[in-house]
């Protein structure tokens, strides 16, 4: 008997470690990490903040976030982004709540409306909690864009190793050849 208990005691513990935290469990751990590393701030607190705000952006991406429009007019939803061609699904109008989903580089809101997945420019919104997760959503764009302009870029690294290893070119004071192996595109080491 004892084993039985153990063995669905330890199941328990299981499912309940691999399943997933609601938004306002994971809202509640960053405002507690949030004031532990106000009181003491240390790496790997702000490690453990960062990794949950990462949670927290892929929880928005997949569930959403409610918000509030905050429109004069009514606003197209089309069904593609950059530039808006697509097809109209719904319309917006003041005061509805949809759910925030992303944002894309070029300033398209991905929300859902009526269960449908669509796209809005330049959308004013109230937020129906905090405004946090809407500044998660825009550090993780600027975050992203920084690392896409890393990868589009000419990297220094990429560059300077590209060249194969020879023997460096120059002189040594003493007037005989160097011996030092460099990748340098100029053939010379970091002596010369």
């Amino acid at each position: 008997m004892l084993r039985y208990i153990i063995i669905f005691s330890l199941f328990l513990f299981v499912t309940s470690a691999f399943a997933q935290k609601s938004f306002e469990s994971l809202s509640k751990e960053r405002v507690l990490l949030l004031e532990t590393y106000e009181a003491k701030p240390k790496k790997a607190i702000r490690a453990k903040i960062d990794r949950l705000e990462d949670e927290i952006l892929e929880y928005i991406q997949t569930n959403g976030y409610p918000i509030i429009i905050n429109t004069i007019t009514t606003l197209d939803v089309q069904d593609k982004t950059y530039p808006l061609q697509g097809n109209v699904i719904a319309t917006l109008e003041d005061k509805q709540e949809v759910l925030l989903l992303d944002k894309d580089k070029y300033g398209y809101y991905k929300i859902k409306v009526n269960d449908q997945i669509g796209y809005v420019y330049n959308l004013k919104m109230t937020p129906s909690m905090e405004t946090y997760p809407l500044n998660l959503i825009e550090e993780g764009l600027v975050q992203k864009k920084a690392v896409d302009n890393l990868t589009d870029s000419p990297s220094a690294f990429r560059i300077r190793y590209e060249c194969p290893s020879v023997v460096c070119g120059a002189n040594t004071p003493a007037g005989e050849s160097c011996k030092v192996q460099t990748r340098n595109c100029n053939g010379r080491c970091h002596l010369h």
